[in-house]
């Protein structure tokens, strides 16, 4: 068994956005991505409902390999945004 360290990286990317949060909100997700995004068709997306979720999952690729996302918090209307 090969084991290695893992590489972590922690991105901040600020958009400003001309559209009320419920257009666009539902849109930053990795399935609707591909609405809007040509080429985007992440290779693997773990989800309960098939859209962006708390402890969703997904794949982009990256180099050397893939880049695994989590979302660890997903706010929806009912959260008050």
């Amino acid at each position: 068994m090969k084991v290695t360290s893992p590489n972590y990286a922690e991105r901040t990317y600020t958009q400003h956005l001309v559209a009320p949060p419920s257009r666009v909100f539902p849109l930053l997700c990795p399935v609707r991505e591909a609405d809007w995004l040509e080429g985007w068709d992440p290779p693997l997306v773990l989800s309960n409902s098939g859209v962006a979720e708390r402890d969703c999952v997904f794949l982009t690729d990256a180099s050397p390999g893939h880049a695994i996302w989590y979302v660890t918090r997903h706010l929806s209307r009912r959260a008050g945004w």
